[in-house]
Parts: structure tokens; C-alpha cells; sequence
């Protein structure tokens, strides 16, 4: 019975020592959160109010770059529309000018045919009888 008391004092004794360790390592653990809950940053608040209105103001800012893009764009627009009328203007007097140069070409194509019909008559003429008669 000594011996079984003698055992029991020495596993309290070691209880109680491992006890110890634990509440150091424990004390020890709380210390290192401790200490990164201190390093860590805080994390803002955010206000609704505060993310509605820099919403509001950055829609704001997007309008008006798109309505001066809108202005850039109509403008550059009529440039393109003016440019367009002026040449189609001037292709419509290139068409009236080649449909009156086509017909002087039919004409002057009837002119050079009569002209060489009177040149084959001339040289048969020449060829048969001497001196052409008109």
C-alpha cells in the first residue's frame, strides 16, 4: 500500500508538472495572438452612404465622358456626311459630263467611219480610173 501512495505522489507530481507546461504554452499562445490581433490591420468600416455617393459620382463622371464622345462622335459624323455629299456631287457631274462625251464619241465614231468609207472609195478610185470625181 506505501508503494501504490508512493506511485500516486509521483503521478501527481508529474501531472502537476505537465500541468505547468500546458499553462505556459498556453500563456504563450494567447501572447502570440496577442500579438498578430495588434499587427493586423483593422478593417475599415465601410459606410453605405459613402459607397452610394462615390457610385453616384463615378455614373456621373462616365455620362459626361460619354455625352462628350457622343459630341466628338456627331461631329466627326458631319464631316463624314459633308464629305460624302461633296464627292457624290461631283460623281453626279462626272456622270452628266461622260454620258455628253459619250455621245460625242458615237459621233465622232459615225464620222470616222464615213471618213474611211471615203478613203477606200478614194483609193479604189485612184486605183481604177485616175482621178477621183466628187
Amino acid at each position: 500500500m506505501e508503494r501504490q501512495l508512493a506511485d500516486l505522489q509521483k503521478e501527481k507530481k508529474s501531472l502537476a508538472s505537465k500541468q505547468q507546461a500546458l499553462t505556459k504554452e498556453a500563456s504563450s499562445l494567447k501572447e502570440k495572438v496577442g500579438t498578430s490581433a495588434q499587427a493586423a490591420p483593422a478593417v475599415p468600416r465601410i459606410n453605405p452612404e459613402e459607397t452610394r455617393a462615390a457610385a453616384v459620382a463615378k455614373v456621373k463622371d462616365d455620362i459626361s465622358l460619354l455625352e462628350m464622345r457622343k459630341s466628338a462622335l456627331n461631329s466627326s459624323l458631319l464631316v463624314v456626311k459633308s464629305s460624302y455629299a461633296a464627292g457624290s456631287t461631283v460623281a453626279g457631274e462626272f456622270g452628266k459630263e461622260e454620258k455628253q462625251l459619250q455621245e460625242y464619241l458615237s459621233v465622232l465614231k459615225v464620222e470616222n467611219d464615213g471618213l474611211r468609207e471615203k478613203i477606200a472609195a478614194l483609193k479604189s478610185a485612184l486605183s481604177g480610173k485616175g482621178t477621183p470625181t466628187r
